[in-house]
């Protein structure tokens, strides 16, 4: 099922358009999988790269709050290509055209849709097929506020991806002792702060193991043990 173009005021519409495919006998299975397309007239050659750093230093925590599998994390959304990152960040593209280079390596003035690249999570064949940068991270639900936390995710990542100055790529280290935590410090970065993003905070620390209130110990029980002592 491919919705037609929305924007953020549709995303109700699109929630009720899901819990109806679900009333009416729809089911999902391992085969399925929800892909998000993000307009990509906004990214500029900086915007891109801030993606893919921003999704590099972050992709094993990224990965294991989404709930990936690891058929589809070795087949069909793949992680950041390690040798195009180096490109970029040797090459450091000026326009366009030169990430195009650096995605396929060489000039695709052409792009196939089956095109070999397209499956990685972050997939940036499309900016030059259809003009979107597309997600394809999301394991398939009939679950509306599921649905709903994605499509926020995928703005909110693509927001701070256009408005960054710069991004660092260092990849960080995934601890399942600290992931919850480490993952809701990751959202409130992105922008989603407040009660509009309450549910989406939910859902996508709902996998994670840990405190979102904490990182470690709490307070009073390294007190407490102190005290013991």
């Amino acid at each position: 099922m491919v919705s037609p173009i929305l924007t953020y005021d549709d995303l109700e519409t699109l929630q009720e358009v899901i819990r109806a495919v679900r009333r009416a006998g729809a089911r999902v299975d391992s085969s399925c999988g929800i892909h998000i397309h993000v307009d990509a007239a906004r990214f500029d050659v900086g915007a891109l790269r801030n993606l893919v750093k921003i999704v590099n230093k972050q992709e094993q925590l990224i990965e294991h709050a989404l709930g990936i599998t690891e058929a589809r994390r070795s087949r069909w959304c793949r992680g950041i290509d390690q040798s195009f990152l180096a490109k970029i960040e040797r090459q450091r593209p000026s326009d366009l055209e030169e990430m195009n280079r650096a995605w396929y390596g060489y000039h695709n003035r052409a792009p196939q849709h089956y095109d070999h690249t397209r499956y990685h999570g972050v997939n940036l064949h499309n900016v030059w097929f259809r003009g979107t940068v597309e997600y394809r991270w999301f394991e398939a639900t009939l679950h509306a506020g599921k649905v709903k936390a994605y499509i926020q995710f995928a703005l909110a990542l693509s927001a701070k991806a256009i408005n960054a100055r710069a991004s660092s790529s260092k990849r960080r280290d995934f601890n399942p002792a600290t992931a919850k935590y480490d993952f809701r410090v990751f959202l409130l970065k992105l922008g989603l702060i407040g009660d509009e993003f309450k549910t989406a905070r939910l859902h996508l620390m709902a996998r994670l193991e840990g405190s979102a209130a904490w990182k470690g110990e709490r307070r009073d029980t390294v007190a407490y043990r102190a005290a013991q002592a």
